[in-house]
C-alpha cells in the first residue's frame, strides 16, 4: 500500500513538474546548433541576466549590486557523501569562477554554482547523489556551537541523477543537548554528463526550487549537449511536510511558521527525536499528560510524528490539527510574536487512550477563532509607543469554570523591541461569543513579582481546576533582555476567579 501510494505521488509530482517546465520557460531562448562547452565561464553566460524575467541581482547594504563570489561552505556538508565533489562551486560572480546570485520578487535568494568534474570523478559523484542519505554537519564540541542537519528528500527532479536536501541547524550545549532548531535553505544537486550544479533556495522550499530550476537551466539544454531538464528523481530520502492546510485563512501561517513545520518534520523523519525536542513549545501535552521540555530526553516516536505532518491538516479556530489513524498533532496559530515561530500544543500517539477532547477536530473551541489582536487592544501597547502588536507567548483553551465550555487563558505583553518586557495573564469566559470574549480576570498586572523586578508570563498549564504559570523574571544584576530566573506560581479556581495557592523562584543559572 505504501509503495503504491509513493508511486502515485511520484507520478503526480512528475506531472506537476512537467507542467511547471512548460509554464516557466523563458519566452525567448537562444537558437543555434549545440556547442560543446568546457569552461564554466562560457556556461555562465547562458544563465539569466539581471532583470531578466523574475531574476534580479541583490543589492548590498549600500545599494550596490552584489556580484562577489562566495565559495560553497563545505563545513556544513561534513559527513555528506557529495562533499568531495563541490569544493570548487562558487556562488556569485568573481574573477576565474562561475555562478550566479539572484533574488526573486518574493525576496527569496537563489544561488547557483557549477563545476566541471574530471572524467574519473563522474562515476563516484553519480553514486554519491544516488545513494547518499541524511547527514550531519560539523559536530558541536563547545557551548553554543552550531550543528547542521541535512535531510535528503525524495521527489521528482531533473538531470542524469540528482539529490535534494533541506538543511536545518541547532545549537548544542556542552552535554550535546540540542536547542533552538532553525530551518535552513534547500539544496538541489544535479549531474548531467560531467557538469555538477548546485542550487540553493533561501526559503528552504523545494517548491520554489522546482519553479525556478527550469528557468535557470533552459538555455543549457538548448545550447549544449547537457540534459539538465531531463525528468529524474531524488530517491532514498524523506517526504515533505504538508502545508496545504484545509480551511486556513490567507496569511494565518507566516513564512517562519511554515519553515518551522518543515524543519520539525525533517528532523523527525530522520529519527532525531532529540533534535525535534528543540522545536517543542513549553508546555506540550504529550499522550495523556502535560510535559515541559527540560524533563524530556527526546520526542518519542519521531517517525510517527513525521508521517502525521505529511498528511493534510485542518485549521479550525486557531488550531492546525494533523490527524492520521489514532494519532494527532496540534499546532496553534493564536500564539504569535514570542520566541517560537509556531506553538506546538499537543502530540498524542493514541487518541483512544487520551483524555476526552485532546484529539477533537476543534481543540481550541470557539474562542480560539477570536481576533486576539483586537481583543487585546486595551493592553495599551500603542499608547506606550512600543508598537501596536500584542505579543502572545502562550494560549490555552480549556474549561476552568466548570460549565463545559473551553475558556481562554492568554499571556499578553507589549512589544519591547530588542529586549523583554513585562506582561500579564488574561482569562476569558468560554460561554461568551468569539466576537466579544468576556474578560473574567487579569493576573500579574502591575505585579513586580517575588524579586521585585517584574514578570513576563510565558507558559501556562491547566490541570483540572489548577493553573500553573511560569514567568521570566530578573535578578538585580540581570540585563532586561536576559532574565536569569523563573517564577512558578500555582493557582486554583475559586468559583469566580483564580486564587494563588503557592509558588517559587527558580534560578536559571
Amino acid at each position: 500500500m505504501i509503495r503504491r501510494r509513493l508511486l502515485a505521488l511520484g507520478l503526480i509530482g512528475a506531472i506537476a513538474l512537467a507542467i511547471g517546465i512548460a509554464l516557466n520557460r523563458p519566452p525567448e531562448t537562444p537558437t543555434g546548433p549545440p556547442v560543446d562547452i568546457q569552461a564554466p565561464e562560457e556556461l555562465e553566460k547562458l544563465l539569466p541576466a539581471a532583470d531578466e524575467g523574475i531574476f534580479r541581482f541583490p543589492p548590498d547594504a549600500d545599494g550596490e549590486v552584489v556580484t562577489r563570489g562566495e565559495r560553497f561552505p563545505l563545513e556544513v556538508l561534513a559527513g555528506c557523501s557529495i562533499e568531495p565533489f563541490v569544493s570548487d562551486v562558487v556562488w556569485g560572480i568573481d574573477a576565474g569562477t562561475a555562478g550566479a546570485r539572484y533574488v526573486l520578487p518574493q525576496d527569496v535568494e537563489v544561488l547557483v554554482g557549477f563545476v566541471l568534474l574530471d572524467e574519473d570523478e563522474v562515476a563516484a559523484a553519480r553514486e554519491a547523489l544516488r545513494t547518499g542519505g541524511h547527514c550531519t554537519g560539523r559536530p558541536a564540541d563547545a557551548d553554543d556551537e552550531g550543528v547542521d542537519v541535512w535531510t535528503k528528500v525524495s521527489r521528482p527532479w531533473f538531470g542524469d541523477v540528482s539529490a535534494l536536501y533541506r538543511a536545518a541547524g541547532y545549537y548544542a550545549d556542552d552535554e550535546q543537548r540540542p536547542s533552538d532548531l532553525v530551518p535552513g535553505p534547500a539544496y538541489a544537486f544535479t549531474l548531467s554528463g560531467r557538469w555538477l550544479t548546485v542550487m540553493r533556495t533561501g526559503d528552504g522550499s523545494l517548491e520554489t526550487a522546482a519553479s525556478v530550476y527550469p528557468q535557470l537551466f533552459d538555455r543549457w539544454d538548448e545550447r549544449t549537449r547537457a540534459a539538465f531538464l531531463r525528468p529524474a528523481e531524488s530517491a532514498g530520502g524523506c517526504g515533505s511536510a504538508n502545508l496545504d492546510v484545509a480551511g486556513l485563512p490567507a496569511g494565518k501561517l507566516d513564512e517562519s511558521a511554515r519553515r518551522a513545520l518543515i524543519g520539525l518534520h525533517d528532523v523527525a523523519c530522520q529519527g532525531r527525536g532529540d533534535v525535534a525536542l528543540a522545536a517543542v513549545s513549553d508546555p506540550l501535552f504529550l499522550d495523556d499528560r502535560v510535559v515541559v521540555r527540560e524533563n524530556l530526553a527526546e520526542v518519542p516516536d519521531p517517525g510517527k510524528l513525521a508521517a502525521l505532518l505529511e498528511t493534510r491538516a485542518e485549521h479550525r479556530n486557531g488550531a492546525i490539527v494533523y490527524r492520521a489513524g489514532d494519532s494527532a498533532a496540534v499546532f496553534s496559530t493564536v500564539h504569535e510574536g514570542g520566541w517560537s515561530w509556531i506553538a506546538w500544543s499537543s502530540y498524542v500517539r493514541a487518541c483512544s487512550a487520551a483524555p476526552a477532547g485532546m484529539c477533537d477536530p476543534d481543540p481550541h473551541g470557539p474562542l480560539g477563532g477570536a481576533d486576539w489582536q483586537v481583543v487585546l487592544a486595551d493592553a495599551g501597547c500603542a499608547s506606550s509607543g512600543a508598537g501596536d502588536a500584542v505579543l502572545i507567548d502562550h494560549a490555552v483553551f480549556q474549561d476552568v469554570t466548570g460549565d463545559g465550555k473551553k475558556d481562554a487563558l492568554i499571556t499578553a505583553a507589549c512589544n519591547a523591541g530588542n529586549t523583554i518586557g513585562v506582561g500579564e495573564v488574561r482569562v476569558y469566559d468560554g460561554a461568551s461569543p468569539p466576537q466579544s470574549p468576556r474578560l473574567l480576570q487579569v493576573l500579574y498586572r502591575d505585579d513586580p513579582g517575588a524579586l521585585g523586578t517584574g514578570l513576563r508570563p510565558e507558559a501556562l498549564t491547566v490541570a483540572g481546576d489548577e493553573l500553573v504559570v511560569e514567568s521570566l523574571t530578573w535578578r538585580a544584576d540581570d540585563r532586561r533582555k536576559n532574565p536569569g530566573a523563573r517564577q512558578v506560581d500555582r493557582f486554583r479556581w475559586s468559583g469566580s476567579g483564580f486564587a494563588r495557592i503557592g509558588g517559587e523562584v527558580r534560578h536559571l543559572w
